[in-house]
């Protein structure tokens, strides 16, 4: 079995796991399992470079929905970057959906009074 993406405590993983089913969590991880993990820094940090290139003095973020590890983990890359490059954050709470994506984009045009 393949689970792309689950949310942070998925009950059944346990389940799996004492009954010795094979499977693989994508996007997540947890002890004791399989996974294929996106690690978010080496990206993230490129686009903090290019923005600083930029003279950018602040970023903005998204996050993903923050139930899920993948999303937790993305938000502390972003915080940890964010203060390598000494840089201000604005930052809206999504949920990996495109209408969430769409409605944060509002949220940051009507804080920049656009």
């Amino acid at each position: 079995m393949i689970f792309a993406v689950t949310p942070y405590h998925y009950g059944s993983i346990q389940t799996l796991l004492d009954d010795k089913l094979p499977f693989v969590l994508v996007n997540s991880y947890q002890e004791n399992t399989s996974s294929v993990y996106a690690r978010p820094v080496p990206g993230m940090e490129k686009a903090f470079l290019h923005a600083a290139s930029l003279g950018h003095e602040s970023i903005g973020y998204i996050t993903g929905d923050l139930t899920y590890l993948n999303g937790k983990d993305r938000l502390l890359a972003f915080e940890t970057l964010a203060a390598k490059f000494r840089m201000k954050t604005e930052i809206v709470e999504g949920n990996f959906s495109r209408r969430s994506g769409y409605e944060s984009f509002s949220k940051f045009s009507r804080k920049l009074g656009n």
